[in-house]
């Protein structure tokens, strides 16, 4: 151990080595004597600060759009650093367009079709993706159903096969619909303990209104989410 002087008695273990006590010392005191400080000699003054720079330029990305035979607007850009693709999809829908009483619905169709497809169970597709290195997510906002996708661009295809079968034929199973709801409760009454949630509901509930969804979070409540059903779910 190594240790100050003064506590020599809480060394771990008694010293393996023995000091150098003859010859010359190998370790010897530094000698400070006869060095002197020399000041900086600067040709300007420290006691102004200096003027700013000019501002920084951001290099935007060139963006294209497109828009398909479907009427699907399209809005992209490109990168060579890494052979990857990204697509995000936002579809009207959304939290906004829930009927009202089934507030909190937007989010639980949104995770029920990260589920099972016809095809194909979720643990399936799971093992799929890994495979692929990518993923396919759902997700819900105010105003819109979103889909992300992230693939390496020699696996694209079958990834976009893996995203067709989830958006256009879900299982909708119902022993995964109640295990999903039971989540979303759960996930309400863990926001019950955060501070910042409650604030916010408060404030959007004196904004908006009582009588409005914006005044409602967008899990929705425990009466309204308990419930709904998994035909709520399919008519969304």
């Amino acid at each position: 151990s190594v240790l100050p002087t003064s506590m020599k008695g809480m060394a771990a273990k008694k010293d393996n080595y023995e000091a150098q006590t003859e010859g010359k010392n190998p370790f010897p005191t530094t000698n400070y004597n006869g060095l002197t400080y020399n000041r900086p000699k600067d040709n300007f003054d420290r006691s102004i600060e200096p003027p700013s720079g000019p501002a920084v330029a951001v290099k935007l990305p060139e963006l294209w759009h497109a828009e398909l035979t479907n009427g699907l607007q399209v809005l992209g850009t490109s990168e060579q650093p890494t052979p990857t693709v990204t697509l995000q999809f936002r579809l009207p829908g959304g939290s906004i367009s829930e009927p009202k009483g089934k507030e909190g619905l937007a989010k639980l169709t949104a995770q029920m079709l990260m589920q099972s497809t016809q095809q194909t169970t979720a643990a399936e597709i799971s093992d799929q993706l890994t495979e692929l290195g990518a993923s396919v997510s759902f997700s819900s906002g105010l105003y819109s159903q979103n889909i992300s996708l992230s693939s390496l661009t020699e696996s694209l295809p079958q990834v976009l096969d893996i995203l067709q079968q989830r958006l256009l034929t879900p299982a909708f199973n119902s022993a995964e619909f109640e295990r999903e709801k039971a989540r979303h409760l759960q996930s309400i009454e863990q926001k019950f303990n955060q501070p910042n949630w409650l604030a916010s509901i408060a404030s959007q509930s004196l904004f908006f209104g009582e009588g409005s969804r914006l005044a409602t979070s967008s899990w929705g409540s425990r009466d309204s989410v308990a419930a709904l059903t998994l035909e709520d779910v399919k008519q969304f």
